[in-house]
């Protein structure tokens, strides 16, 4: 039962997630002020907010300290929460991207249905704060041995609510050995950062769940968890240049958990048949970026990508806008997919971030946007629960009456979505910042065929909140809901054929 506030109203591959280094004679890029869009946090603002986060508990503070942690629960039980899964290579929970002092108390005290046995896993954050990312992961490494499989943890002192490593991460980092939960390749920690990290994510207050391990057994897990809202993938399949086998078992449960009112993002153009391996000649060379063939791969037959009921996400260069053509299509929506900004998985300050790119960031911004509006939803509404309810109610409360999905009271994980995708718009194709970037796909009258409904961005954001809100109509975007219903039907024909 949703609980409101009386208010007033496995040989699987990460995605290309890094663009090599420009090399000489490529098209020169701009200075980063120049570009279409930025999420750099200069002066403590970036593309999504003003970067300013304000305790929860910050009116407990003034309390005497035994005081305290009562006051900073019931602020918790009183806030709309969204909960974000991501299934990647685990997550450096150092970083201060997810730090959160207040949220110290067990999840299960104010997230409804999260497991009261999960146990915490205490770090030495003050440490990493004064020493660096390597001092407190030495001084944490007996508490690290401790982590096994299998076994859900939280993180006090962070919004990392809950991990769970099913499998290994991959390394990549240094010579430290691999434990689970613990991001050993950087992957995951980008991930997690650009959706909910407080400098560089797209849903700042989002609570994060990492799932370690790329492949379906992670995604079965999250899907399955009923205090889970949406659950983001930026990985695919390991095996280059074949149709996969549809795996039924595994695009079976996510129908299930979709139509139970669960988000569940893909990335496209994952994989091996993506990895960055071509040749393909450029004037001065090779291609810097060492890209596959452009618009070389389809998203129909990855079972990520391809069910009807996963929201499929392509990427766009921040530099112009313009959808990247190394990304699997058909999509439903793309987002920004190069030389964007995370935290790193081995840093703990602001300052210690890195480029990240590809599909895999391209989803996890979209999962934030997305994640963004169903908080929104359950503010407005005083609820204050998480998970969907029966019928894919996401967010229920006393209709505030008006205009939008929020009128009568209850959003769904579809009215969520479909506010999302048609808030999305396309960005004009200008002659000289083509030149910037020479790895689009032009958007022309038909930009649909490479980025279905447009560029989740910050006024793309904006608008789906105005939407949501009943202060902007929900866009007609019948040209594209045709284009749409047409792959649709290709991919559901693939997926529920017997």
């Amino acid at each position: 039962m949703r609980r409101t506030l009386l208010t007033a109203a496995a040989g699987l591959t990460l995605a290309a997630a890094v663009l090599a280094p420009t090399a000489a004679g490529s098209p020169l890029e701009p200075p980063r002020e120049q570009w279409f869009a930025s999420n750099e946090a200069q002066d403590g603002r970036g593309h999504w907010s003003s970067g300013d986060r304000v305790r929860v508990d910050e009116a407990c503070l003034s309390l005497p300290a035994e005081e305290q942690g009562a006051c900073s629960l019931e602020a918790l039980r009183n806030k709309s929460h969204v909960v974000v899964a991501f299934v990647d290579s685990g997550i450096n929970p150092y970083a201060q991207d997810f730090r959160a002092p207040e949220y110290v108390h067990h999840p299960s005290t104010y997230v409804e249905g999260f497991p009261v046995d999960a146990a915490a896993l205490p770090l030495s954050l003050s440490l990493a704060d004064d020493a660096g990312y390597a001092a407190a992961r030495q001084a944490d490494d007996a508490t690290w041995q401790g982590v096994k499989r299998s076994q859900l943890r939280w993180i006090p002192g962070t919004r990392i609510i809950g991990g769970l490593s099913v499998a290994a991460g991959g390394t990549g980092l240094g010579s430290w050995p691999e434990r689970p939960l613990l991001d050993d390749n950087g992957h995951g920690t980008g991930v997690a950062s650009v959706a909910a990290g407080q400098w560089y994510g797209s849903n700042p207050d989002a609570l994060v769940v990492m799932v370690e391990g790329l492949g379906f057994a992670g995604v079965r897990w999250a899907a399955s968890q009923p205090w889970i809202d949406v659950v983001s993938n930026s990985w695919g399949p390991g095996l280059p240049g074949r149709a996969d086998i549809p795996d039924r078992a595994s695009t079976d449960a996510t129908k299930a958990a979709v139509e139970a009112g669960t988000s569940i993002l893909f990335s496209s153009g994952n994989g091996m048949r993506n990895t960055n391996s071509s040749t393909v000649p450029f004037p001065a060379g090779t291609d810097p970026c060492r890209c596959k063939t452009p618009t070389h791969n389809a998203t129909f037959t990855a079972n990520g990508s391809g069910p009807s009921w996963h929201l499929t996400v392509g990427a766009v260069s921040p530099v112009n806008g313009q959808p990247h053509w190394w990304h699997g299509v058909p999509v439903d929506v793309a987002s920004f997919g190069s030389k964007w900004r995370a935290a790193a998985g081995d840093g703990v300050q602001l300052g210690d971030s890195r480029d990240f790119g590809g599909t895999s960031c391209a989803t996890p911004v979209t999962a934030g946007v997305l994640s963004a509006l169903v908080q929104r939803g359950r503010e407005v509404l005083g609820d204050v629960t998480e998970g969907p309810e029966p019928g894919g109610v996401v967010a229920a409360g006393a209709a505030p009456g008006g205009d939008g999905p929020l009128a009568d009271g209850a959003l769904t994980r579809a009215e969520a979505e479909r506010v999302l995708v048609t808030s999305a718009q396309p960005h004009e194709a200008t002659p000289e910042q083509l030149t910037w970037d020479y790895a689009v796909e032009p958007t022309t009258d038909a930009y649909w065929v490479q980025q279905g409904y447009g560029v989740v961005d910050a006024p793309a954001k904006a608008r789906a909140l105005e939407t949501l809100l009943g202060l902007r109509p929900l866009a007609d975007r019948a040209d594209v809901d045709a284009w749409m219903q047409a792959t649709d039907a290709v991919r559901d024909a693939y997926y529920e054929t017997p």
